[in-house]
């Protein structure tokens, strides 16, 4: 795998060390794996080295992090893979992932291309929706023992809509991630209006407290220190790269005057605008 002038260059390839340990579950094991579109799942163990490689799969994966901690790698970035955490590796994208500490225990279902999955698409490749991991490893290891049709059929069931719940939560979340970064995009390049929590809620359409709740939930931030936040970072662009006064700068970020600026700028940053100017020269 290599970067290459920007180009993202990956092989196949899978590596799973000797004292590594993996349980495959197939249709065969699972009949009604089929129904759900689901080609194969497993819960896999690494204690030495794994990795797994794809240039351009004909399927969609999902990788469910137990324990310790993986790796994503793809086109548009790497991942920390973390427990409770679900990553997406999108078909026809290619990816890999691998161990990232010395230990990485984690669930993967391979999905097939249908219609059924084809939101997945959407999704980013980690979505950030915590998802009940120990509730489905349980599950996916029963399957792999002797035990009746009947009883695996309705663990399948189980299975499955665990998991689409999990991913419709994800999707939810990714929409509204989208929601929010377009508003906060548009503030930023609006930084010398007044905002207020009730500007912000009007250009979502919805009520205050609905963005109160949104913010929390994505940044774990009320709306204006997301916007306090990003006057903040612009501020500190202008101190390093203009020589304008406090009294302009203030009037581009929405502050009433330089005095207002500065105390605000202390406060976050700890030090006056002057000092953190002088510093970055």
């Amino acid at each position: 795998m290599l970067f290459a002038f920007g180009v993202f260059v990956i092989t196949d390839e899978f590596i799973l060390g000797d004292n590594s340990r993996e349980l495959i579950v197939t249709k065969n094991d699972a009949p009604r794996f089929a129904d759900y579109a689901i080609r194969v799942a497993g819960v896999t163990e690494v204690d030495d080295a794994y990795r797994c490689a794809r240039r351009s799969p004909n399927h969609h994966t999902l990788v469910i992090t137990l324990a310790g901690e993986g790796e994503l790698v793809t086109a548009q970035g790497r991942y920390r893979l973390q427990p409770e955490t679900l990553a997406v590796v999108h078909s026809q994208r290619a990816f890999s992932y691998q161990l990232y500490t010395d230990h990485w225990q984690f669930m993967w279902f391979i999905l097939e291309e249908d219609r059924a999955w084809q939101f997945l698409q959407k999704l980013p490749a980690l979505p950030g929706y915590p998802v009940a991991a120990q509730t489905i490893k349980p599950l996916l290891t029963l399957l792999g023992e002797p035990i009746s049709l009947a009883t695996k059929q309705a663990i399948t069931r189980e299975l499955y809509l665990l998991l689409s719940n999990a991913l419709s939560a994800c999707e939810v979340v990714s929409s509204l991630q989208e929601r929010l970064s377009r508003l906060f995009i548009a503030v930023d390049q609006q930084l010398h209006l007044p905002w207020t929590a009730a500007d912000l809620a009007r250009q979502l359409h919805c009520s205050q407290p609905s963005l109160h709740r949104y913010c929390q939930q994505i940044y774990q931030q009320t709306p204006l220190q997301i916007v306090s936040g990003l006057r903040m970072q612009r501020a500190r662009v202008l101190l390093r790269e203009t020589d304008w006064n406090l009294d302009m700068i203030a009037a581009q970020l929405g502050y009433s005057s330089g005095l207002a600026l500065s105390k605000a700028f202390k406060q976050k940053q700890g030090q006056s605008p002057l000092h953190y100017r002088n510093a970055a020269q």
